[in-house]
């Protein structure tokens, strides 16, 4: 379990297309939680491609954590190749 230190954030690095429980923003939800309880405080999402599946997994995982309040931030890592 992360440790709760206000100087330090935890991020734990996510991957859209490994998603646990679904590829919706409900399933997210879960996830986000998840994250909470275990002491994380953000996800840096891996994004390695700007397709249409990144781009609603992506849009999925923001609107999840809209839904369920700024309790976990995040950050977008994107590693787009051409």
């Amino acid at each position: 379990m992360a440790t709760q230190n206000p100087s330090r954030l935890v991020f734990a690095t996510y991957l859209p297309g490994m998603a646990a429980y679904g590829k919706e923003a409900v399933d997210f939800r879960e996830e986000i939680r998840e994250a909470k309880e275990y002491g994380f405080d953000g996800f840096a999402i891996n994004v390695p491609g700007w397709s249409d599946m990144w781009r609603t997994r992506t849009q999925n995982i923001f609107e999840a954590r809209a839904a369920r309040g700024p309790v976990l931030q995040v950050v977008l890592d994107a590693r787009l190749r051409r």
